[in-house]
């Protein structure tokens, strides 16, 4: 599409928020949408929170604005005057007013996409003003303490979705047009409301832009396979003052609790590696062996090279009183004796995850510099030890794990980036592709950001080929960082189309001591991994 998607916002009258301000101005910041109107329907009746489980809960949330004042901000009404300026203005008792006459009152104006962001029912009268349709995320308005970012936390989910919605005009039915899955806060609603608004933010500007750049009739057939659902029941039942109150305890008893293990217990990660048939990943975690660090360190991220008969394993490498990243490698024979570990990068800030790939005889390296808001490349002029910096392949980006993989005479890049300060940077996947491995002109994939789930988003070693097909490991963070990880099958991969099936989820259950495991890799006869174990600190 060359002309940019209009778009109206639904919003109640004196509820426009920081979160909606986001979301508004990210749209009218942006190259692909316009704000040609913004609809304000009458307020939600007071009555409906006005019992004394919704004041308790309001209450409630005034402590946790106090503890997080930074998180608070989101939640604070603004003045829509400020932010109509040459806006249409639609103040309304009914939306049927406007609903029956949008094409005569100014037809140039009718938006493509109507969002709704308010709490407002849609009736048929609504569905007809957009030219395209109405989306919506539920649970936008988290203004009672039953919708889903609170209960995620109480119920200690570990993930809380984020879904943008598509109403279906010839069915009244809704349908899922993209999720976003996030670590859910263990202790704090506001965090997670916080993080949930910012996601919300997120999925609606990706998919205004995939609209945009794909154009309606493929962006159709692009949804033609997501999930079709009935909406959601407007009445929710509300667990009574018990059970809130139950609920607020048991989430400041597992708070107590876990310091109480912070203080006792420490978690280290270690490296676990198996030789076993050539050219196959193996899974057989049972057969795996320890290489144990010093206790005063861990070590994680292994990427192994198989050169001279020899593996060579590249890892971040963190001393505990430091807390700060440094790239490591140790030899092993095929006798299985090693080396002590070298260090073989060290600068001021964080590094971590040594993706290690060869060209042509040179070896290269992309290690995540996130705290430098760049991704850099290295080459090595000494295998394995010394290396130099070669270029900057994107900078003012806050990426991690970037990881390339050659297919189709073109490198693709799966990387994670953050777009939303003071959120999780696990969560979304983006997709480049380059004509060279050491382009600076990485062009972004119609879909990115490609995968907006904990579960698989962020990368968790090297993309393997087995029997011809193509395996992308993914880092499964639901419940805590690192939980374990998830094995996504490439089904299709081209400048237009990324898609993937899964295949396999790993945990770290095959010893009772680890709690988890978030990168695979392999190379010759040799499969490495890492875990994190806990142990007491005074052992």
């Amino acid at each position: 599409m060359s002309e940019k998607i209009k778009v109206s916002l639904l919003i109640e009258k004196n509820s426009f928020t920081g979160y909606d301000f986001k979301i508004a101005e990210g749209i009218q910041n942006s190259d692909f949408a316009d704000i040609v109107s913004i609809i304000t329907v009458p307020a939600a009746s007071e009555a409906s929170h006005d019992n004394f489980n919704d004041r308790l809960y309001k209450l409630y949330m005034k402590l946790e604005s106090f503890l997080h004042p930074g998180m608070s901000a989101g939640a604070k009404a603004y003045n829509i005057e400020d932010f109509i300026r040459d806006k249409t203005f639609i103040s309304l008792e009914s939306i049927s007013q406007y609903a029956g006459s949008v094409n005569e009152r100014n037809p140039v104006q009718r938006p493509d996409i109507l969002i709704n962001m308010s709490t407002a029912e849609i009736s048929l009268e609504m569905l007809s003003i957009p030219a395209y349709a109405i989306w919506s995320v539920p649970y936008l308005k988290n203004e009672s303490w039953e919708t889903s970012p609170q209960k995620d936390v109480f119920s200690c989910k570990g993930e809380t979705c984020v879904e943008l919605r598509e109403y279906l005009i010839e069915t009244n039915q809704v349908r899922i047009i993209d999720s976003a899955w996030f670590l859910t806060s263990d202790f704090s609603i506001l965090r997670n409301i916080h993080t949930f608004n910012g996601k919300a933010a997120s999925v609606i500007l990706a998919n205004l832009k995939r609209f945009y750049r794909m154009g309606q009739q493929k962006f159709v057939l692009y949804l033609k396979e997501k999930e079709v659902i009935q909406s959601l029941p407007a009445n929710i039942i509300k667990p009574g003052l018990f059970k809130f109150l139950m609920q607020i305890f048991s989430m400041y008893f597992r708070k107590i609790k876990k310091l109480i293990t912070r203080f006792t217990y420490e978690d280290q990660w270690i490296l676990y590696y198996l030789i076993s048939k050539p050219g196959e990943v193996s899974f057989e975690f049972t057969k795996f062996k320890k290489i144990v660090p010093p206790p005063d360190r861990f070590w994680a991220d292994p990427f192994v090279v198989y050169k001279d008969n020899k593996y060579f394993i590249f890892f971040e490498e963190v001393y505990f009183k430091k807390n700060k990243g440094h790239l490591s490698v140790m030899e092993m024979d095929e006798n299985e004796n090693f080396t002590s570990p070298k260090t073989i990068l060290i600068k001021d800030y964080h590094l971590s995850y040594p993706f290690i790939f060869e060209k042509n005889g040179v070896h290269y390296m992309i290690p995540e510099t996130n705290e430098k808001n760049t991704i850099d490349l290295y080459r090595c002029t000494s295998f394995p030890y010394e290396w130099e910096f070669s270029k900057t392949l994107m900078s003012n980006v806050q990426a991690a794990d970037a990881t390339v993989h050659f297919y189709e005479n073109k490198y693709w890049m799966f990387v994670n980036i953050n777009k939303d300060p003071g959120t999780s940077i696990f969560s979304e996947l983006h997709l480049f592709f380059a004509v060279s491995f050491d382009s600076t002109d990485w062009q972004p994939h119609i879909q990115n950001p490609v995968s907006m789930d904990i579960k698989n988003a962020r990368s968790a070693g090297k993309i393997f080929v087995s029997l011809g097909e193509m395996y992308r490991p993914g880092q499964n963070s639901t419940q805590h960082y690192g939980r374990g990880m998830q094995i996504e099958k490439i089904k299709v991969l081209n400048e237009n189309i990324y898609k993937t099936e899964s295949v396999k989820f790993i945990y770290s259950d095959w010893d009772k001591n680890l709690i988890s495991t978030h990168t695979l890799n392999s190379a010759g006869n040799m499969t490495v991994i890492d875990a994190q174990r806990t142990r007491l600190k005074w052992w």
